[in-house]
């Protein structure tokens, strides 16, 4: 599969941003990832927090390559879409979805299920992308 068969299938579509948007995107990446090293966060807040900024990682990386996830299964798009647009491997992408689950589960069905080595691993993953797609950036401003 590529981003053009999605696009094809109707579950992204093509989108044309300017370098400051796409500036701006990474910055609101760039504030949840450093909001959530904050001491005083609880590890689910945390790890919700962390969860955010890999998603507006994810998207500002499609956007990066012409692309926008529709509003239906969002977040599962733009979690996949880092094959494509990151060379995230799957299992990468895997570990993701398994935290999104859990932090649907800490967010709406019950606190207390994150712990702290959730919280650095995701963290780190977080940063990790961030680094990725700054290189991208970088790259394509040249």
């Amino acid at each position: 599969m590529s981003l053009d068969y999605w696009d094809e299938q109707g579950w992204i579509e093509r989108v044309e941003l300017k370098n400051s948007e796409i500036r701006n995107l990474l910055g609101i990446a760039r504030r949840n990832i450093k909001e959530a090293e904050h001491k005083s966060h609880n590890a689910d807040w945390k790890f919700n927090i962390y969860y955010a900024g890999i998603i507006n990682i994810a998207d500002c990386a499609l956007k990066l390559a012409g692309y926008r996830a529709k509003a239906v299964a969002s977040h599962y798009y733009l979690i996949q879409s880092l094959e494509y647009t990151l060379d995230l491997d799957t299992d990468s992408i895997m570990f993701i979805e398994v935290f999104r689950k859990k932090r649907n589960i800490a967010t709406y069905e019950q606190g207390g299920v994150v712990s702290n080595d959730d919280v650095q691993e995701i963290g780190k993953l977080a940063l990790d992308l961030l680094d990725k797609l700054t290189d991208r950036i970088n790259k394509r401003s040249g």
